[in-house]
């Protein structure tokens, strides 16, 4: 790989620095779209060249839970994260209480579970999601491979276009 390119995704991921070290967003998302965000996309690019009839439902969990412990310089939503939206309260929920309130299905986080749980349970029965998200967040559009439709995940959800454009690219088109 060429240098200029190793220096631009240095730049993405490693910029600004303090005190001389990368920012730990930075380092989190080059981690995160390396093993995740990069390999979902390229997979669903794949099965809709293969057949575009195939049916096809990104999602990003883009909820920002209440950070309760910012000295540890994290926020947002760890991998997996939305398998605790997904099941009823459990001990296993407190792994994330180092840096996050727990989730709570029965408090502010009663309408994530209820989207999440709905939109689960309806892709089981139905082979789609469609159908289950609250009012005015509009449907749960099917990929494809121009508009690359996703649904962000969060309280409010939305459906949205190009999850993390500019790095998507970065991966694909440059780094390929």
């Amino acid at each position: 790989m060429p240098e200029e390119f190793k220096a631009v995704a240095e730049y993405e991921y490693m910029y600004p620095r303090t005190a001389g070290r990368p920012p730990l967003e930075g380092v989190l998302n080059l981690g995160s779209d390396y093993v995740f965000i990069i390999p979902t996309i390229r997979f669903a690019r794949y099965l809709k060249a293969a057949d575009d009839t195939t049916k096809v439902f990104l999602y990003l969990f883009d909820h920002n839970p209440q950070v309760t412990n910012p000295s540890v310089g994290v926020s947002g939503s760890s991998h997996a994260m939305e398998l605790a939206y997904l099941f009823d309260q459990h001990a296993w929920l407190s792994q994330y209480s180092y840096y996050t309130t727990v989730p709570n299905p029965s408090g502010s986080d009663s309408q994530l579970f209820d989207v999440l749980q709905g939109a689960w349970t309806q892709f089981a029965k139905t082979g789609s999601p469609e159908g289950y998200l609250p009012n005015n967040s509009g449907a749960w559009k099917q990929y494809d491979r121009t508009e690359e439709f996703y649904l962000a995940i969060s309280k409010t959800p939305e459906q949205r276009q190009h999850v993390y454009a500019k790095r998507v690219a970065l991966w694909t088109e440059i780094l390929r």
